[in-house]
Formats: C-alpha cells, sequence, structure tokens
C-alpha cells in the first residue's frame, strides 16, 4: 500500500521529496512528500549548524532574525525570560545559530543576532496518511495535519470508501486517494486550509532536512524504530529547480 502511494506521489510535480513519519506535532503523518528549492537545501545542507527540530527554537530564531535589542525580543517572547534564556536560547547559543554583542546580561539595550541562512528550502508540504478500513481515525489524523501543511491526504482501498467518507472528505477539504490493484487514483483533491500553523510548519520543514541530511537515523521522533526515513530525493539541477519553483 505505501509503495503504490510513493509511486504516485513520486509522479506528482509538487513532489520533490517523500519522507517517511515525520512528528509534526500533530499527529505523525505516514508520509510526507515537500517541494524543494534545491539551491537552497543544499545551501543547508552544507552549513555546519544542525537543523532546529524544536518549535520554540524555531520561533526565537526567527523573532531574532537580523538583529534585535533585548528590550524587543523579551516584550515579543513574553512569559518567563530566566526560563527563554536557560532553555531556547541556551541552545541556540550552544548551537551556533545566535549570538550577542557581548553588552551585560540584564542590559535591555543588547543586541541579539541571528546566523545568516535560516532559510526554508520547501515551498509546499503534504501530508498522507494511510488506512485499510478505519476511515473516521483517518478523516481526523488527515484533519489535524491539515492544520499545518499545503495538502493533506488520506489513502483507503477503493472498496472502503463509502458514501459518508466521500462527503466528509469533501466538507472536510482534505484530499482522498483511492487504492486498488490497478495503482492510487485521487478521488477527492483537497482545497487549501483556512488557516495553517506556520510554526508547526516551519518545524516540519527542519525535520525534512534532518531526515535529508542524516539519511541513516530515522526521520520519526515517536513510535516504532527504524523508519526507512528518506524514501525518494528527485534531486534537479540548482538552477532549473530554483526557477523553476520561484517561477510557478
Amino acid at each position: 500500500m505505501r509503495e503504490d502511494v510513493i509511486r504516485w506521489l513520486s509522479s506528482q510535480p509538487l513532489a520533490d521529496l517523500i519522507v517517511d513519519e515525520v512528528e509534526g506535532l500533530r499527529g505523525v503523518p505516514d508520509l510526507v512528500a515537500a517541494t524543494v528549492m534545491a539551491d537552497v537545501l543544499t545551501a543547508r545542507l552544507t552549513m555546519s549548524l544542525n537543523p532546529v527540530c524544536r518549535p520554540w527554537d524555531a520561533y526565537v530564531l526567527q523573532t531574532i532574525g537580523s538583529g534585535i535589542t533585548q528590550e524587543d525580543l523579551r516584550h515579543l517572547l513574553a512569559g518567563d525570560w530566566k526560563a527563554w534564556r536557560r532553555t531556547c536560547l541556551a541552545r541556540l547559543i550552544k548551537q551556533g545559530w545566535i549570538a550577542h554583542d557581548g553588552g551585560p546580561e540584564n542590559d535591555d539595550s543588547r543586541t541579539w543576532l541571528a546566523v545568516d541562512g535560516f532559510d526554508n528550502p520547501f515551498t509546499r508540504l503534504t501530508a498522507v496518511n494511510l488506512k485499510l478500513r478505519d476511515w473516521r481515525s483517518g478523516f481526523w489524523q488527515a484533519k489535524h495535519c491539515s492544520t499545518y501543511v499545503d495538502a493533506s491526504y488520506l489513502v483507503l482501498p477503493v472498496a472502503a470508501i463509502s458514501e459518508e467518507c466521500l462527503q466528509s472528505m469533501q466538507k472536510g477539504g482534505l484530499g482522498l486517494l483511492g487504492l486498488q490493484d490497478s495503482g492510487v487514483t485521487e478521488v477527492v483533491a483537497p482545497q487549501p486550509a483556512p488557516w495553517v500553523d506556520t510554526l508547526t510548519k516551519r518545524t516540519v520543514s527542519e525535520r525534512l532536512i534532518a531526515a535529508v541530511r542524516y539519511p541513516e537515523l530515522s526521520a520519526r521522533r515517536a513510535g516504532s524504530p527504524g523508519s526507512p526515513g528518506v524514501r525518494v530525493w528527485n534531486k534537479m539541477p540548482v538552477a532549473e529547480t530554483s526557477s523553476a519553483r520561484r517561477t510557478a
């Protein structure tokens, strides 16, 4: 079943990369496909810095950006400043992603800076959940995934697709793939979600980078060990990928 779906995804123009079971904070889809800007991904893979796979670390890094005073950073992060310094800020400093200008620790005029290169190489993410019979469970899994990806699919054998299932998928804006001996068919096309959790989406993107960078490790952070990780990576020429994706 999974291999049939991977072949179908691989035939789609928006699936340059397919990875098994990437944790998305709201469930773990069986497959995640991504559209890749190859030049950006190549740059991220050649950096000495590891991907930022914790959501709040990614949030802090994006907040600091090209530079911010400690006073502004404290206001934006809110909450317990000492806890932020002890957790996210400490981790990002140790990893080499951020630094400050050396001012006193309690001086709010101190400037925080982030290293250049925290770019997202993925322009579109697609989540896929596979079920043999229980479409209701699959529906809610796909619905959860739809909050942080651009398209979310449920895959079922054609014989298991009821009228109730079909209507629920259509009303939910979710994609439905039907599996039969002849292969996979798109029964319902997914609709754009009205709202996307950009922080979770960015965290999933960082975990995809980690899966490509460390293919010997499972891309999945929860559940059964030994996941195959990266399944398909169509490495297109940098110039072709960057120009085609950015002008699409």
